[in-house]
């Protein structure tokens, strides 16, 4: 017979797909429906500044593959699909300078900088293809923050102002020449110089006590003059038989003084060292001179016995009481004695009759010389009155 049937149908349950752009910018529907085992439609991927789009990740799987929409398909639960971004590396260029830190977008970048000999920092300046990017100073510490693109960074710096050193070598030879340097610059060392019978103490500024550091010490904010600093050689002087031993600068003036011992006379020089026996040169009242060598000096006074002169005493007529005779040594003095008399004649002193027009002579203070001396009473009669 005849059959008559009816086919029934159900709706499906419908599943929930979420998109999370998990922070991107997503320009597609954030949920679909989805049948049971059926493939979520593709859309255009979201975006985020400084990251690249890696697909869209089942968070809920274990180790989950992205998101393959032509072969995938929903199970039956909802499904939430989320962003999995990875962060742009880009590249920071500085010139005079260098940085530290990760170069992916919002990290802070530190910049550092050297600074050229002669020139001062003066600060960073950086840009990207946005424009500007601002530089902080932080108590020296200059940062940044990475944008999402490539950095190009400048240490600036300007020139110190220049002064000039010079050197005044103060006789010596030779005299450095002139440098001009940037502030804070070193002095190039320059070769010590030489002074005849000076010592070189290094190079002074001004009234400085201690010699100039070309290791440490700087230019300033003006020019300098360094004037060589010299201390004359010493040599010693050893003198025997008379005074003057010491210690002596090479140019200087060296007096000697005879120490003549009674009854001597002075004889002659003898040299050890440094100087010749004509290099000593009396200067008067038994002073001999000379100009320090350089060298040690060492010189002995030589003395022999005097040949001693007679003295003798005429009275003139006179009686006279004391030694007809004396023994004086050159350049001795005469003991004086009680003076002679003669009746009516006053007695005037004892004369040299040899010398011309002489004084009477002074016991105090002359002295004999080479020749034997023959001293004579000198009278005055005396006028007596006459009355008749």
């Amino acid at each position: 017979g005849n059959v008559a049937v009816t086919a029934n149908y159900a709706p499906v349950d419908k599943i929930t797909v979420t998109f999370d752009p998990n922070g991107g910018t997503f320009g597609g529907q954030l949920t679909q429906s989805v049948v049971y085992n059926g493939k979520v439609v593709y859309t255009a991927p979201p975006t985020l500044t400084g990251y690249t789009f890696l697909g869209w990740f089942d968070e809920n799987a274990a180790n989950p593959p992205a998101w393959d929409f032509a072969s995938d398909t929903v199970g039956n639960t909802n499904l939430t699909l989320t962003a999995r971004w990875q962060a742009v590396t880009y590249t920071v260029t500085v010139s005079g300078g260098a940085f530290s830190g990760a170069t992916t977008v919002g990290q802070t970048i530190t910049l550092t900088y050297t600074v050229p000999a002669g020139y001062q920092f003066t600060g960073f300046t950086a840009a990207w293809s946005g424009g500007p990017v601002a530089v902080a100073n932080n108590a020296g510490v200059y940062t940044f923050t990475m944008p999402a693109g490539n950095v190009t960074a400048t240490a600036n710096f300007a020139e110190l102002p220049k002064h000039y050193a010079t050197f005044d070598a103060d006789g010596g030879a030779p005299a450095p020449v002139s440098q001009e340097l940037h502030e804070g610059d070193k002095i190039a060392p320059v070769p010590a110089p030489t002074k005849a019978n000076f010592a070189f103490l290094g190079w002074f500024e001004g009234a400085a006590v201690n010699p100039w550091d070309f290791a440490n010490d700087v230019m300033g904010t003006s020019g300098i003059t360094l004037t060589a600093k010299w201390e004359a050689v010493i040599y010693a002087v050893s003198v025997t038989g008379a005074t003057g031993s010491g210690s002596y600068a090479v140019g200087g003036t060296v007096d000697i003084w005879l120490q003549i011992p009674a009854d001597y006379k002075f004889s002659h020089w003898t040299v050890q060292s440094g100087i010749l026996p004509g290099d000593l040169v009396l200067q008067g009242s038994g002073c001999y001179r000379f100009t320090m060598p350089a060298g040690n000096v060492a010189v002995t006074a030589n003395y022999a016995l005097v040949d001693k002169i007679t003295v003798t005493f005429d009275p003139d007529g006179g009686i006279f009481g004391g030694q007809l005779t004396q023994s004086v040594v050159y350049n001795g003095k005469v003991v004086y004695t009680a003076p002679p008399t003669l009746t009516g004649y006053t007695f005037l002193g004892w004369f040299n009759e040899n010398a011309a027009n002489p004084p009477a002579w002074d016991f105090a203070s002359d002295t004999v010389g080479n020749t034997n001396l023959t001293l004579t009473a000198r009278w005055q009669a005396v006028t007596y009155t006459v009355t008749v």
